[in-house]
């Protein structure tokens, strides 16, 4: 009896390491697009001219920004 329910143990524990495994697998291979293009560091491409931006942060903006 000691023994079937080590074996059940064993395997639960094999079964759960497996699911991590492939789900960490699944979640890389979703997220790997981002991930690969570059040093690691997520870049967002701003679709608004030069003069836009600057436009819209004004002093004040600037003034009241808090840090992400």
């Amino acid at each position: 009896m000691t023994n079937a329910r080590e074996r059940r143990r064993a395997w639960t524990v094999f079964a759960l390491a497996a699911t991590t495994a492939v789900c960490g697998a699944v979640w890389m291979a979703v997220n790997w697009e981002d991930a690969r293009g570059g040093n690691g560091v997520s870049v967002h491409r701003e679709t608004q001219s030069p003069e836009e931006i600057r436009k819209y942060w004004t002093p004040e903006r600037m003034r009241e920004a808090k840090p992400g």
